[in-house]
């Protein structure tokens, strides 16, 4: 009995051992994850500052080996602050993929030409040696850094100067992997520690000072790439790691990539979809199609392809009319109930892209829908959830006619913040919320303490709806939370890689103003052309004088004038515009809500542009559905237009002359 008592008190000794250890272990890490967000922030404005440095074109001579050393030193501690932050992510829960295409080699070559310095210090002979000058694959750019620059500097820390390390890049493209060495010729690794050398914590005994989080972290991070790492003992001394990943997409999941969608397309679909100046060729019609029978109106298709072709129900109903480069109208199309569908053509008349709208059905149900931080709901009494509400058909489909009221009941650990609609108040805060166009959207704030979540919306005519959420706990520590996702989250602010050619393309060129004359105000005239909003040239009101001549720096056909006329809101004015002494364009100017181009079908070469009006202003809010955050006149120049109405003052805020480039 005494033999058994003896080996239980001693096992829950090693137990309660255990359990302190992992808890000053919790402690601890928790501590440096505090210290290392508080170094993150500095150490990002001190980056800034050396990049800025570096923009200088002239950096003094005795500074540029000092700006390099910072720049170096600032460089390497952001790793380390966001290699203990990775580690800490770790404990939580699985780190996830984010892949994109890139050169592999070109990309280990940067992080080669970062240990160069380190190696030249040392006297040490570093190679870097591709089997092929360069492959695409994809990869996690982030993860793959931490790997291969935990490997390297594990080579160049424990191998003494005048020492060897050789960084090797092998593309086997018929079993479809990367093969990554580093070789060095350091101390090695003790047979009776290589078991051990993936292991959480352990510390590598040649040497006290390290953290024991580098090699298990790039065991890891391998794991999550879908590769595996092994250590070999270097012939003749020293350390070789391997590293190898697959190059193959298929065995990773479409949540991997970084941008699904795009990422995987096909080579062949993407040549379709490219253009010299367009990255991609996207359409959308605008609006929706469930409309009264006997309907006949304009259908509108935003397209960056050459030609669109609308079909409903499967007849074609031609091509559009193309405005403003992207626009396409398709006037007077009878409403049919069934599908609308836009095809978008290149210049060789082949097929890049289409949008289909259908027409839902009679309203069925409400659907709802949790929009929330990817990594979780948390309970820290600040992050928010949306709700989605749509009223759908039996198919789904969203009925883009419905505005009925929706009332909500939340139970559980969140705190109600609404939405908003046209209404009394808003409907700020109110748990009922009508729909507009078949959909809203409401926010639930989490409390501090973890729990589920119920939210409930009902609607007449319809059943009701349920939605369960779920807020996961936070660690505090002195009342503060661990957790910041803008740490974790990832953003995507890529552009893709810098085509070969152009962006964009010039279509016009603008033609400067040397000299104006004006019917009235003759020393206000300068002010169309100033490049000022807050400043305009107006005449005296009179028919004969409300004109105003502009001298070109140059003969030119000008093609396109830009203009903004105070009023433009409401005001349409008539006005003819001259090109020497004939005219080129005649009409009323469209009101807006900004500026307006009088576009001349057929130009006429001439340095002198004259702007006349015709007739009297005409005044009419043409955007009354479109409510300015700041409504009414923003200044006294607005101020007095709007009491000048139906008179010939012709008020020009801003005016430019165009050209097409031949």
């Amino acid at each position: 009995m005494y033999v058994a008592w003896r080996v239980v008190r001693r096992m829950d000794d090693l137990r309660n051992k255990v359990k302190v250890e992992k808890e000053l272990t919790e402690y601890e890490l928790r501590f440096f994850t505090h210290i290392s967000h508080e170094f993150r922030t500095p150490l990002t404005l001190i980056q800034v500052a050396l990049d800025k440095m570096h923009q200088v074109k002239v950096i003094p001579k005795e500074m540029v080996s000092s700006v390099r050393m910072m720049d170096k030193s600032a460089r390497r501690m952001s790793r380390l602050v966001n290699q203990l932050l990775e580690f800490r992510k770790m404990q939580e829960k699985k780190p996830v993929l984010s892949l994109e295409e890139a050169d592999v080699i070109a990309f280990l070559h940067e992080i080669y030409l970062n240990f160069k310095e380190v190696a030249e210090s040392k006297r040490m002979d570093f190679r870097f040696l591709p089997s092929v000058p360069s492959y695409k694959m994809f990869l996690d750019k982030e993860k793959l850094d931490k790997i291969v620059y935990n490997l390297l500097s594990n080579a160049f820390k424990y191998t003494p100067s005048g020492g060897k390390v050789d960084f090797s890049v092998q593309v086997d493209e018929t079993i479809h992997q990367l093969v990554i060495r580093v070789v060095d010729t350091g101390v090695g690794i003790p047979k009776e520690k290589r078991e051990q050398l993936f292991k959480h914590y352990l510390q590598n005994s040649l040497s006290g000072d390290s953290m024991g989080i580098g090699l298990y972290l790039v065991h890891e991070l391998v794991q999550v790439h879908k590769g595996t790492v092994v250590y070999e003992e270097c012939r003749g001394g020293g350390s070789v790691f391997i590293v190898t990943l697959p190059a193959d997409v298929s065995v990773y999941d479409k949540k991997d990539f970084l941008i699904p969608e795009s990422a995987l397309l096909h080579e062949e679909e993407l040549r379709h979809c490219l253009s010299p100046v367009m990255p991609l060729c996207t359409t959308a019609i605008i609006g929706h199609w469930n409309y009264p029978e006997h309907t006949v109106k304009p259908v509108y298709v935003v397209s960056n392809a050459e030609q669109v072709e609308l079909f409903l129900n499967g007849t074609s109903l031609g091509k559009g009319k193309r405005d403003y480069h992207f626009l396409f109208t398709f006037d007077n199309v009878a409403y049919q109930p069934g599908k609308l569908e836009a095809v978008s053509y290149d210049v060789q008349g082949k097929e890049v892209s289409r949008y289909t709208l259908e027409t839902a059905g009679e309203p069925a149900r409400l659907h709802l829908t949790a929009m929330q931080n990817p990594e979780g709901f948390r309970a820290d009494g600040a992050d928010m959830a949306l709700v989605q509400v749509e009223v759908v058909d039996k198919n789904g489909r969203r009925c883009p006619l419905d505005n009925r009221m929706i009332s909500f009941l939340l139970e559980g650990e969140a705190e109600w913040r609404g939405g908003i609609a046209q209404g009394p108040g808003n409907y700020i805060l109110s748990k009922e919320l009508p729909v507009e166009c078949g959909i809203n959207r409401a926010l639930l704030r989490s409390t501090t303490k973890a729990g589920k979540i119920t939210v409930t919306a009902r609607a007449e005519g319809l059943p009701e709806a349920k939605l369960a959420l779920e807020t996961l706990p936070v660690t505090l520590v002195g009342g503060l939370s661990d957790y910041l996702p803008q740490y974790t989250l990832k953003g995507d602010l890529r552009k893709g890689e810098t085509p070969l050619t152009p962006s964009y393309v010039d279509t016009k060129r603008d033609v400067a103003v040397v000299s104006v004359k004006a019917g009235a105000h003759q020393e206000k005239a300068c002010a169309s052309y100033d490049d000022n909003e807050l400043s305009e040239w107006v005449n005296d009101g009179q028919s004969a004088t409300a004109w105003i001549i502009y001298t070109l720096a140059r003969e030119a056909e000008i093609d396109d004038i830009c203009l903004k006329l105070n009023g433009w809101r409401s005001r349409s004015y008539p006005l003819e515009v001259y090109a020497g002494n004939q005219l080129v364009w005649s009409g009323n100017t469209d009101k807006s809500l900004g500026y307006v181009h009088l576009h001349v079908d057929k130009p006429v070469r001439s340095d002198e542009i004259t702007i006349r009006m015709k007739g009297g202003t005409t005044d009419k809010d043409a955007f009354g559905q479109i409510i300015e955050v700041a409504g009414g006149a923003a200044n006294d120049m607005e101020k007095r237009a709007k009491v000048d109405k139906g008179n010939y003052n012709l008020r020009i805020i801003e005016i430019e002359f165009l050209e097409t480039i031949r």
